[in-house]
């Protein structure tokens, strides 16, 4: 075969090839291209010197830069001593390889913050100088995330900022920009002051199927004008990841209040009257359970405080103990006698007729002139309060009472309890009581007597550090074993 011949057999070959092929001389002058080349690099001819490409530094032999105006990725290699072969991906697959990396390097974040960040980042890297990413936030209002050379920020617009703006109030409203090409006064407050816009604004909808997302918004400072397909390619990669993310940080932001409804509140500020207390579930991850308290302050008395150990554990439990708490705080605005609230609340709970009960311990506080409180306590087949006097002398507290939620003739016994500056009173759940030894897990009960040595070995103690003190004796006790919700409630006169 001639010369000429291979050299047509090799032209044939390369052209063949779906990669664009350079080959030059060791001085980077042009002697040949295949036809992907040609079409993808029309400024790159025979004779021409091949610039615009660097090696990244990063990995021999791969070069990264610009033909043609277009950005180029690939990898250069000797043939010889005198030839250089240069395999460049077309225009399409490096879009594609851009697009596939971006969609990795975004799925690492599984928070919406950093993600839209991400998103924000690599549209300004490639699809635009200047990007920003808007989403709807709640109550009206957009968050956005901003990529410029100059820097990366973040912030929010208010309700009255987005209502007349005609590309991003229909995105508060879940609807697409009214103009994909919006004038460039309605969105230049979003963009870095004094920004050189050489084309756009273009306003790139981020969706999946008819649901939008968010939109993107681009600007090119450089002569080079914005490349509509692959800012549309782009966002619909981007598009379900946002998606993903957004709802996760939605639903983490319902269970979040959820689970502040479920636990039991701070407790507020009382005159006369000083509270402490402890609270550990057995699902330490949910941090939610079926014990519960809580303090009112919105009845007649100084305060009404109950606390109670509701059926099961878990979430169904938690679910129950947030049901009973509502239904005390709404029964006191007609009613603050402890006994009475719970034979009213006896009586809601038969009401729903699904055989769930609690166990409680309901009190009122009235803070006497002497500074002494007047306490008033009913009981709902809880375990027996005790109070540590002043003097080191311990009482158990004998409060009659059958289960809330059991029986429609249920009775609630009452007592009175004077409290003296110095007495404390101490209210606390089964999980104590029932715990049993980590090291044993057959042995003995930690028991109400144990409870009682405890507190008493706690006198003469601030308030929080006693209630800390018998906390820290329960979890020795413990171990790493499971355990059973953990409460434990006290108050003592304040000054």
């Amino acid at each position: 075969m001639t010369t000429s011949g291979v050299e047509a057999v090799l032209d044939a070959l390369l052209d063949g090839v779906t990669e664009a092929v350079i080959v030059t001389d060791s001085d980077e002058v042009v002697l040949m291209c295949n036809a992907t080349a040609r079409r993808s690099y029309p400024s790159v001819t025979q004779g021409t010197r091949l610039v615009g490409l660097v090696e990244d530094a990063s990995a021999e032999g791969i070069v990264r830069g610009r033909l043609s105006g277009q950005a180029v990725s690939g990898r250069r290699q000797p043939v010889g001593d005198k030839l250089v072969a240069w395999y460049l991906s077309g225009p399409e697959a490096d879009q594609e390889r851009f697009l596939a990396d971006a969609a990795v390097e975004v799925a690492r974040s599984t928070d919406r913050a950093p993600m839209a960040a991400a998103v924000a980042r690599l549209a300004a890297e490639r699809v635009a100088t200047d990007c920003v990413l808007v989403l709807p936030s709640e109550h009206g209002r957009l968050e956005w995330w901003r990529s410029t050379p100059e820097a990366h920020d973040t912030g929010r617009l208010t309700p009255r900022a987005v209502r007349k703006n005609p590309v991003l109030a229909p995105i508060v409203a879940g609807d697409k920009p009214n103009d994909v090409h919006p004038a460039w006064q309605q969105l230049s407050f979003l963009f870095a002051k004094g920004t050189p816009v050489k084309y756009g604004p273009l306003a790139v909808p981020l969706q999946v199927d008819d649901e939008l997302i968010g939109v993107l918004l681009l600007v090119q400072r450089i002569n080079e004008p914005l490349d509509l397909d692959l800012a549309r390619r782009y966002a619909d990669r981007m598009a379900p990841l946002l998606r993903t993310v957004c709802r996760l940080d939605e639903q983490s932001k319902q269970a979040e209040l959820m689970r502040a409804e479920l636990v039991p509140s701070r407790l507020p500020d009382v005159n006369g009257v000083r509270f402490a207390s402890i609270y550990r579930t057995a699902n330490r991850s949910a941090r939610i359970g079926g014990d519960f308290y809580d303090v009112y302050t919105h009845c007649q008395r100084d305060a009404f405080f109950v606390l109670g150990d509701v059926c099961g554990n878990g979430v169904e439990a938690a679910v129950l103990a947030g049901q009973v708490r509502q239904s005390i705080s709404a029964l006191l605005t007609a009613q603050q006698h402890p006994s009475t609230v719970l034979r009213l609340l006896n009586e809601v709970m038969l009401l729903d007729g699904d055989n769930r009960f609690t166990t409680m311990i309901a009190g009122s506080v009235e803070v006497e002139r002497d500074r002494r409180l007047r306490v008033v306590l009913s009981g709902g087949g809880h375990p027996p309060p005790f109070v540590l006097r002043a003097d080191g002398g311990l009482e158990e507290v004998a409060v009659p009472g059958t289960v809330v939620g059991i029986i429609p003739e249920a009775q609630f016994g009452q007592v009175e309890l004077l409290l003296a500056p110095g007495d404390v009173l101490l209210l606390y759940t089964d999980g104590i009581t029932e715990a049993r030894p980590g090291l044993d897990p057959d042995g003995e009960l930690f028991g109400e007597q144990r409870l009682a040595q405890v507190f008493a070995a706690q006198h003469g103690r601030p308030l929080g550090e006693m209630v800390s003190g018998i906390e820290k004796v329960v979890l020795d006790w413990l171990g790493d074993r499971d355990h059973d919700d953990i409460a434990l409630f006290a108050l003592t006169p304040e000054g």
